[in-house]
C-alpha cells in the first residue's frame, strides 16, 4: 500500500512537473497561429507573462505582418486581405498599436503601448489575423489595361477554376518560370528577364483579392497580379539564393500518393543560415529527408520540427517520399533563411568604408564622408536587430569638431594627467623621506675648549648655542668668572 501511495505521487508529479514545462519551457515572445483554415493564416498569439494572449489590430500594418510571418518561419506576410471569420479566443490582449519598421528580428523588437482591455479592443479595431506567405510569392507587379501581366504567354482559365495552384502548374509544364494570376481569370507565363526582374519582388500592397478557385489563395487585385515562381509546389528541383523555401507537391494543397521527390539548394547568404519548417503535416510512413553539412536528419508524422541555425552549410539536398497507399495530407514547407544583418546604410555626403555589402550583427564599419564633410562618429555598429548604431552620417566639417582634433587633444590631456601624477609622487616621497635633525638619548655632543676633547652636554644649551657663546664677539651677557673659564687671558698664556 505504501509503494502504491509512493507511485500515485510520482505520477501526480511528473504530470505536474510536465505541465509545468510546457508553460515555463515556451520562450518570452514566442508566437503562434490558431485556428485558421490553413496552418499559415489565424489569430497571432504571443507568449507573455507565463501566457498565452492575443494582439489588438490598432495600428497593426503591412510591416508587422511581416515581421510576424518571420519570425513564425514563413518568407514574409502574404498581402491578401482575404477575411475569415475566427471566435475570439480567450485570455488577455498583451499589446496594442504595434508599430514595426519591418526589418526586426522579432515581434518584441517592435514598438507598442502594451496592455489593452479586451473588451475595447474587440469593440474597437479587434484581434490582429494575419496571412503568411506560402512558399516562392514574389510579389505584387502593376498591369496595364488589357495587357498581361507577364509577356511570355496566356493561359486563360475558367472564372470558377482560377487558381495558384493550377497555374503555376500550366506554366511549368510549359517551360516557364514565372505565374502571374489576376482575378477573375487571367494566367499568364513568362521567363527571367521580364517584368518580375524589374520588379525585384516588390509588396506594393495592390494584390487582395482571392483566387475563385482556391480561397485561401492571393490572385492580384485590380490592376495588379501576384507572381509566383513555378518550383512551388514541384515534385524536386533545384533552387539558390539566400532565403529558399521547398513545398511539398502541390502546395498549398494536399500530396497525394506515390511521390519520390528531390530539391537541392544551394545556399549564398551568410554563413549563418536559419532552418525552419512551420507547416507540417504527414501521415502514415511518409516521410522528410533533410541532408545538410554533411548530417542528416529525417523528420516522419506526429514529428515536430525545432527551428536550428546551421553555419557554413551552402548545399542541402531534401527528399521527400510518399508511400503508394498514402492517404496523403497538407505536406510540408521547409524555409532557409539568411540570418539578421544590416543593409548598406543610406547616409546623406557619404557612404560606410564598404558599401553595398550586408553586414551581420556585431560588425564595425567605418564612415567616410565627401569633401567638405566629416563623420558624426568615425565607427558604426551592425546592431542585432538590423539597424546601424550609433546612426551613420556625415556633418558639415569643422576643425574644431574633427576626430583629428579631439584625438589631439586627448593626447595632450593624457600627457598633462601624466605629468601631475608624477609630480604628485614626487612630492609624496619628498615628504616622507626628508632628512631630519639626529637626536641620540635627547644629549648634544661638543668640544672641551681645555682640553680639546668632545663632552657631553646635558642642559638645553645646543652646541650651537655653546660655540656661538664662547667664540662670538657679543659675549658680554656671560659673567666674568664664566668668561675666565672659558676663554683665558693672554697674560696667563706662557709663552
Amino acid at each position: 500500500m505504501a509503494h502504491g501511495g509512493i507511485c500515485i505521487l510520482l505520477v501526480a508529479w511528473v504530470m505536474s512537473a510536465s505541465h509545468l514545462c510546457l508553460v515555463t519551457c515556451t520562450e518570452e515572445g514566442a508566437l503562434q497561429l490558431i485556428d485558421g483554415e490553413t496552418g499559415f493564416q489565424g489569430i497571432l498569439r504571443i507568449f507573455h507573462n507565463a501566457a498565452w494572449g492575443t494582439i489588438c489590430a490598432t495600428g497593426w500594418d503591412f510591416n508587422a505582418t511581416q515581421v510576424a510571418c518571420r519570425q513564425l518561419g514563413y518568407p514574409g506576410a502574404a498581402l491578401s486581405s482575404i477575411p475569415f471569420d475566427i471566435v475570439p479566443p480567450s485570455g488577455d490582449v498583451w499589446h496594442n498599436n504595434v508599430k514595426c519598421r519591418g526589418n526586426e528580428e522579432t515581434l518584441e523588437d517592435c514598438q507598442s503601448e502594451g496592455m489593452v482591455a479586451r473588451t475595447d479592443c474587440l469593440q474597437g479595431a479587434g484581434l490582429v489575423k494575419i496571412q503568411c506567405q506560402v512558399s516562392n510569392y514574389l510579389g505584387c507587379i502593376a498591369v496595364d489595361d488589357g495587357s498581361p501581366a507577364l509577356t511570355g504567354k496566356s493561359q486563360p482559365k475558367d472564372p470558377d477554376d482560377l487558381s495558384v495552384v493550377s497555374c503555376i502548374e500550366k506554366c511549368r509544364m510549359g517551360g516557364f518560370q514565372y505565374a502571374a494570376v489576376q482575378a477573375p481569370s487571367s494566367c499568364d507565363c513568362g521567363t527571367y528577364g521580364e517584368k518580375p526582374a524589374e520588379m525585384g519582388g516588390e509588396h506594393l500592397e495592390k494584390c487582395n483579392l482571392s483566387c475563385p478557385g482556391g480561397d485561401m489563395e492571393i490572385c492580384g487585385g485590380p490592376s495588379h497580379a501576384s507572381v509566383y515562381d513555378v518550383s512551388q509546389g514541384s515534385c524536386g528541383g533545384k533552387t539558390m539564393g539566400k532565403n529558399i523555401s521547398i513545398v511539398s507537391p502541390g502546395f498549398p494543397g494536399k500530396y497525394s500518393a506515390g511521390f519520390t521527390c528531390r530539391w537541392e539548394a544551394t545556399i549564398t547568404g551568410n554563413s549563418f543560415t536559419t532552418v525552419r519548417m512551420p507547416v507540417l503535416s504527414l501521415t502514415g510512413g511518409d516521410k522528410v529527408v533533410i541532408t545538410q553539412g554533411g548530417e542528416t536528419r529525417t523528420v516522419v508524422a506526429e514529428d515536430t520540427f525545432e527551428e536550428t541555425v546551421v553555419e557554413g552549410v551552402t548545399k542541402v539536398t531534401v527528399l521527400f517520399t510518399s508511400e503508394a497507399d498514402s492517404a496523403g495530407a497538407g505536406g510540408f514547407m521547409l524555409t532557409f533563411t539568411d540570418d539578421s544583418y544590416c543593409p548598406p546604410a543610406e547616409i546623406t555626403n557619404g557612404s560606410l568604408l564598404v558599401d553595398d555589402v550586408m553586414y551581420r550583427p556585431r560588425d564595425i564599419v567605418e564612415v567616410q564622408c565627401d569633401p567638405g564633410f566629416m563623420p558624426y562618429r568615425k565607427f558604426t555598429t551592425c546592431s542585432k536587430s538590423g539597424d546601424w548604431y550609433p546612426e551613420p552620417r556625415c556633418i558639415v566639417y569643422n576643425k574644431w569638431n574633427s576626430w583629428e582634433f579631439r584625438r589631439t587633444i586627448l593626447f595632450i590631456s593624457l600627457i598633462a594627467v601624466c605629468v601631475l601624477f608624477l609630480m604628485f609622487m614626487l612630492t609624496i616621497c619628498y615628504l616622507l623621506c626628508g632628512d631630519t635633525k639626529k637626536k641620540h638619548d635627547g644629549r648634544y655632543y661638543g668640544i672641551n675648549t681645555d682640553s680639546g676633547e668632545r663632552h657631553t652636554h646635558d642642559g638645553e644649551t645646543s652646541p650651537k648655542e655653546e660655540y656661538k657663546a664662547v667664540g662670538m664677539e657679543d659675549a658680554g651677557d656671560i659673567d666674568e668668572e664664566g668668561r675666565e673659564a672659558v676663554i683665558p687671558l693672554a697674560s696667563e698664556v706662557d709663552v
